[in-house]
C-alpha cells in the first residue's frame, strides 16, 4: 500500500501540545495525513466513510486499544479492533504503524482484506487460494448473492454486496467480463482511496462475449478503458493464466521452471502489492511496465496462457507486436470457438 509521508514539525508550542496528546496522535494516525487533530464535533471523511470524533474521544479510544495493540500480532487484528471502536475500518498500511518494530508493512503474506467481484472460475479460484494465504476474502457477484453464500462459506470466504466488497477492501479484484464493467454502480469507486489496489484480470472478447466497444477497437487498451469507466487506477494481472493453472501449478520460490506472471500498472506501490501477491500464490512475479504496456500480456499474445517461466515470459513480452493486437485477439477467439 502507499507509504506514509513524513509529518512536518509543529511550528508553535500550543500546536505541539495539541498534536502530542493521545487523542491528537490517534486523530493524526487514524484520521489521515494531516498533523492537526480533529476538532470536537468536526466531521471528516476517511477511507470513503464518515468519521466524527473529538480529540478527547480519540484519547479514550487510544487508551482502550493499548492492551489490544500489545497482544495483536498483525495489522489485520488492529484493523478489526479499530473498526469496533472507531466505527470505521482503516487500511492495513495505517494500522501496521500501531505495531512499531513488530510488523513490516509489505512483508510477504501480510493479511489483507480482498474483495472479489465475480464468481466465475477465476474469481472463485483466486478466492480459494487467497483464503489459503490467510487473507480475508469477500466475494460479490453482479448477479446478486443467490447461492454464492453457500459456495463462499465452503472455502472460508464471505458472500457480500458489491458495495461492501469494494469499500471494506485493501485490494479489489475485478473478475468479470469486460462488458459487465459498465453495469457496476456508477458511484462504486467514486470515493475509494487511491491507496486501495484494484486489479483487472479481464480480457476483451468482442466476438465471443463482450460485443464491440468502440474505444477499445480504436486503440484504447482494455484495462485503460476499465480504469476510465470506474474512475480509479487499475493493475493488470492474472489475465494470462487459466484458472486450472492458477489452482494447481503454483510452486515455492526457487522452484526450477516456476511459472511466471506479468503485472502491469502505473502506480508503483499498488503494483508492488500485486507482485507480492503473485509470488505468494506460487508464481514468479514479472514487472511488465506501466498500464500502457499491458497489451503485451493480452489475449492471444505470445505471453498469453502459455505457463512460461520467468525467462521465457520476458522474451514473450518483448516479442509481442502492438500492431497485431486485433490479430492476436481474433486468432484466440477463433481457437476458443473451435475448441469449445
Amino acid at each position: 500500500m502507499r507509504a506514509c509521508g513524513v509529518q512536518r514539525e509543529p511550528s508553535s508550542g500550543a500546536e505541539h501540545a495539541a498534536v502530542s496528546s493521545p487523542g491528537a496522535r490517534s486523530a493524526r494516525l487514524l484520521g489521515g495525513a494531516s498533523s492537526r487533530p480533529l476538532a470536537a464535533g468536526a466531521r471528516a471523511r476517511r477511507w470513503g466513510r464518515p468519521l466524527a470524533r473529538s480529540a478527547g474521544e480519540l484519547g479514550h479510544i487510544e487508551e482502550s486499544m493499548s492492551q489490544a495493540r500489545a497482544e495483536a500480532t498483525s495489522p489485520a487484528e488492529v484493523a478489526r479492533d479499530a473498526t469496533r471502536w472507531l466505527g470505521v475500518r482503516p487500511p492495513l498500511f495505517t494500522t501496521a504503524l500501531l505495531l512499531p518494530g513488530r510488523v513490516s508493512v509489505g512483508a510477504k503474506s501480510e493479511p489483507m482484506n480482498i474483495g472479489i467481484i465475480g464468481a466465475g472460475a477465476m474469481g472463485m479460484t483466486l478466492a480459494r487460494r487467497l483464503v489459503g494465504l490467510s487473507h480475508g476474502v469477500s466475494i460479490a457477484s453482479p448477479r446478486g448473492r443467490g447461492s454464492l453464500e453457500t459456495v463462499a462459506s465452503e472455502i472460508g470466504a464471505a458472500a457480500t454486496s458489491i458495495a461492501d466488497a469494494v469499500h471494506a477492501a485493501d485490494v479489489v479484484i475485478l473478475a468479470i467480463p469486460t462488458k459487465v464493467v459498465v453495469d457496476l454502480p456508477r458511484a462504486l469507486f467514486a470515493n475509494l482511496p487511491r491507496n486501495v489496489v484494484v486489479i483487472d484480470l479481464g480480457n476483451y472478447h468482442p466476438e465471443l462475449r463482450d460485443g464491440r466497444i468502440d474505444a477499445i477497437d480504436r486503440g484504447l487498451l482494455d484495462s485503460q478503458w476499465v480504469a476510465q469507466q470506474i474512475g480509479h487506477p487499475v493493475i493488470k494481472a492474472f489475465n494470462n493464466i487459466f484458472a486450472r493453472s492458477l489452482r494447481e501449478k503454483g510452486a515455492p520460490k526457487g522452484t526450477p521452471e516456476r511459472i511466471a506472471l506479468p503485472v502491469a500498472g502505473d502506480l508503483p506501490a499498488a503494483k508492488a502489492t500485486v507482485l507480492r501477491l503473485v509470488d505468494d500464490l506460487g508464481f514468479d512475479p514479472i514487472d511488465a511496465g506501466d498500464l500502457g504496456n499491458s497489451w503485451r500480456q493480452g489475449t492471444g499474445t505470445p505471453a498469453y496462457c502459455k505457463d512460461l517461466d520467468a525467462a521465457a515470459l520476458r522474451r514473450a513480452l518483448s516479442e509481442a507486436d502492438r500492431g497485431r493486437i486485433a490479430e492476436y485477439r481474433a486468432a484466440e477467439e477463433a481457437r476458443i470457438a473451435t475448441s469449445g
